[in-house]
């Protein structure tokens, strides 16, 4: 596990970040990892939504999903696995069917990886 999340984070003089098996703060690596899929699944549906637009396409679940769904990843509010697993899930479904909306447009829609 790394993580420079919360002022919990160690500093040392070799660098900043908790590389334990458990932070500092007491977060898991395991909830940790799952922290960062669910991040990365919030900017996939971000730059689909964000396309999204482009197309005058505008997902009211989707703004008021992705707030939510990032807070739970701040430092101290979420350490419950199953939970964030359903954000990135849910994430993700939202990407799909935001990518599906806007392939109908145009088909040759494209976000940059």
């Amino acid at each position: 596990m790394f993580c420079v999340q919360c002022e919990q984070t160690i500093r040392t003089p070799a660098g900043n970040g908790c590389s334990y098996a458990q932070g500092m703060c007491g977060k898991t690596a395991e909830t940790s990892d799952l922290q960062d899929l669910l991040i990365a699944s919030l900017q996939g549906l971000s730059a689909w939504a964000l396309k999204a637009r482009e197309y005058g396409i505008i997902d009211h679940e989707v703004d008021s999903f992705a707030p939510r769904a990032f807070f739970s990843t701040l430092t101290n509010v979420n350490f419950d696995s199953p939970r964030i697993v359903g954000y990135a899930r849910q994430a993700i479904a939202l990407r799909e069917a935001l990518k599906a909306q806007c392939q109908n447009l145009d088909a040759s829609a494209a976000v940059d990886n």
